[in-house]
């Protein structure tokens, strides 16, 4: 998994992206394209780094029998990790 460079030059912001597949690269690259963008709009946390950002995409709330549970617990999950991604706010 490519991790996002201490000083990025805005482009891209990861490194080890040639190693992948051609899908996967580009995922890698659009993925570090927008955490860098959203970290100048201020709105990311300067240490969130793509594979942090993969992290959170690979996440799955838990499966629940019940559909409004499970909806409850996916909402749930994505609303933490998104406050845990953005900067300074509670």
């Amino acid at each position: 998994m490519p991790r996002q460079r201490a000083g990025t030059d805005g482009a891209t912001g990861t490194e080890g992206a040639e190693g992948e597949s051609g899908a996967t690269r580009e995922l890698l690259l659009a993925v570090g394209q927008l955490v860098e963008q959203a970290r100048v709009a201020g709105e990311l946390r300067a240490d969130v780094t793509v594979a942090d950002v993969m992290l959170v995409i690979a996440a799955a709330p838990p499966r629940l029998t019940d559909p409004e549970r499970q909806e409850a617990a996916a909402e749930r999950l994505l609303e933490v990790l998104l406050r845990g991604l953005r900067p300074g706010r509670d």
